[in-house]
């Protein structure tokens, strides 16, 4: 399925995607000073999406996104960033690669039937929680790729297809080889792989470990935490600061003493980092 590309953004009509990406890369890598923190409002249907500069927290800029004329049935949500670029998802209208600062815009192809009929999934809702998504950059290959995990109704577990935007196509690899919980945060992107919260098969809504997702070789690994001292059970969310993989837990103990706990791996794969 492919959306239409709403004012302000113009689909690329000669399908370069590949000078697409290495224009992007070189541009982002060029000016690492100018960063900004991409805001999406999910409590309603918004067709904008907003950002601020690191250097500047109170002037707030409007831009406009993808699906816009979809917004009035379904929500849609930023899942990831890499490198200047936006991925969006649409539980109708599919995923968007989007630039807001060039505003081009690529849509991505619908996957096979096969795969797609055997996807739990509750159409209207405005958040898709049996929908796993993940977006990064592969060094190896040169390439930005789109994972989308699928949870299946025959089979107890995740089906995971990957979007190449070099080869302009969707495949499938091997099936996730975790559970992840009912609530989970879309794919954290470092040290050339994707992060999500995850458990053993059959887990379900527990969260005990990190896994990711190798963009390059695409084999799963699990990553080593160090032990929080926590109080009570939160939810725990995965997420990147400064380059690096860092966990981000909520320690709710009463409405009177409400405190979070940040780790951050300094050291890739090193759990005393």
């Amino acid at each position: 399925m492919e959306g239409r590309a709403p004012d302000g953004l113009t689909s690329p009509a000669d399908n370069n995607q590949q000078d697409f990406a290495k224009l992007h890369l070189h541009q982002s890598l060029k000016t690492n000073t100018n960063l900004k923190l991409v805001l999406d409002n999910t409590t309603e249907n918004d067709d904008k999406a907003y950002s601020v500069d690191f250097n500047s927290l109170c002037n707030l800029v409007q831009f406009p996104r993808p699906f816009t004329a979809e917004m009035n049935n379904y929500h849609s949500r930023i899942f990831g960033s890499c490198n200047g670029l936006l991925a969006e998802y649409h539980g109708d209208a599919g995923i968007a690669l989007w630039n807001p600062s060039t505003q081009k815009c690529h849509y991505l192809p619908a996957i096979a039937d096969d795969v797609s009929m055997d996807h739990y999934i509750i159409p209207g809702y405005g958040y898709d929680n049996d929908t796993i998504l993940g977006f990064g950059y592969d060094v190896i290959s040169n390439d930005y790729k789109v994972v989308k995990m699928m949870r299946s109704k025959s089979q107890n577990c995740f089906k995971v297809m990957i979007y190449s935007l070099k080869a302009i196509s969707w495949r499938r690899i091997k099936d996730c080889p975790y559970d992840i919980p009912f609530i989970c945060n879309d794919g954290a992107y470092a040290n050339g792989c994707l992060h999500w919260i995850g458990d053993e098969i059959n887990n379900l809504f527990y969260g005990k470990l990190i896994f990711a997702l190798d963009l390059g070789d695409e084999e799963y690994h699990e990553v080593p935490e160090c032990d929080i001292d926590i109080r009570d059970f939160g939810y725990k969310n995965v997420g990147v600061l400064g380059g690096c993989l860092c966990v981000f837990r909520d320690c709710f103990v009463s409405y009177d003493d409400d405190n979070a706990v940040l780790w951050v791996m300094k050291e890739y794969g090193a759990k005393e980092s």
